[in-house]
């Protein structure tokens, strides 16, 4: 077996595709917005865009000990997404969009609840 063939199946090598980068930014986004901390995710995101290479970097490093805590291909696949600021940004723009449409459907709850629900014919109660 060549190097090459060693590095191709070693997922720390694997480049992310298109299709999988946006995969993995739609479900970190949607996780994120699902525990509601759209907010702080977005504010640390973009504080720490500058160094997000570093980051990745630092990933690795720490990389034997996120084994035991999460799943090794998915921490390698976050870690290589890293790698690149404009997928932070990307990461950033999904997660502002999710929890808009998330704040939009609970506006919408809410005013549902508000409705008084009136049978037809009953006459309004103006005051």
């Amino acid at each position: 077996m060549s190097a090459e063939q060693g590095e191709e199946r070693d997922p720390r090598f694997a480049e992310l595709s298109a299709a999988e980068r946006d995969e993995l930014i739609e479900s970190i986004a949607q996780k994120i917005v699902d525990r509601r901390l759209a907010a702080a995710a977005i504010f640390l995101l973009e504080s720490s865009k500058p160094i997000s290479f570093l980051t990745s970097q630092a990933m690795l490093v720490f990389e034997p000990v996120a084994q035991a805590l999460f799943d090794t291909k998915t921490y390698l696949r976050f870690q290589k997404l890293l790698e690149e600021r404009e997928n932070v940004e990307r990461l950033i723009v999904c997660i502002e969009h999710k929890e808009s449409e998330r704040l939009e459907r609970e506006r919408a709850k809410r005013a549902e609840r508000r409705r008084p629900s009136r049978r037809q014919g009953e006459p309004r109660n103006e005051q």
